[in-house]
């Protein structure tokens, strides 16, 4: 049985993250979160050669804590003030949180098993579905992507150690993951 583990970590400091750091055609209507989580998935993928990865074989979990309240408030004010003209959806992600998670999955051309977890600071639970996932056969590597509004986002990407070695890249942070 192989190893599961993480084979890279990527930060990106809402202080630190500039919207001219995304070159995409459709930057001008996502709002500053989804931008956010597409440069650390980017990055991410980079650092762990994602492209030699099959497309089919690569899940994505996207992660916060920022539930849907506020952003509802905040729609729900602008649509008081000026109605229902010219409300852009795209621009309150925390609604439909798959909209972050489709922009990813769209750039990376990933296929995998993927979901959106609202995780309330119980981070483990993305851990698990990647292991899960991965022990199923279902996909080769999981990028995991956490963002909350207004800080920054992280992300880790966890495989077996087959995979890693596959494509060069060393197994960072091992867990023992043997079924009971």
């Amino acid at each position: 049985m192989s190893m599961i583990g993480i084979t890279e970590i990527e930060y990106l400091r809402d202080r630190r993250f500039e919207d001219n750091m995304l070159e995409h055609r459709d930057e001008r209507i996502m709002d500053r979160m989804t931008k956010m989580t597409m440069v650390a998935a980017q990055g991410l993928f980079d650092k762990v050669k994602g492209e030699s990865i099959p497309s089919e074989r690569l899940a994505v979990v996207l992660a916060t804590d920022t539930g849907p309240r506020e952003s509802i408030q905040e729609i729900n004010g602008m649509i008081a003030r000026k109605g229902f003209t010219g409300i852009n959806p795209s621009k309150f992600p925390n609604i439909m949180i798959t909209t972050p998670l489709f922009r990813v999955l769209s750039m990376l051309q990933a296929k995998g098993p993927s979901i959106p977890l609202y995780v309330q600071g119980k981070i483990h639970h993305t851990l698990q579905y990647a292991f899960v996932q991965i022990n199923k056969g279902a996909c080769d590597g999981v990028m995991v992507l956490h963002i909350n509004e207004g800080q920054g986002c992280f992300g880790f990407f966890v495989e077996t150690d087959e995979s890693a070695k596959q494509r060069g890249v060393e197994i960072r942070f091992n867990f023992d993951c043997k079924e009971r």
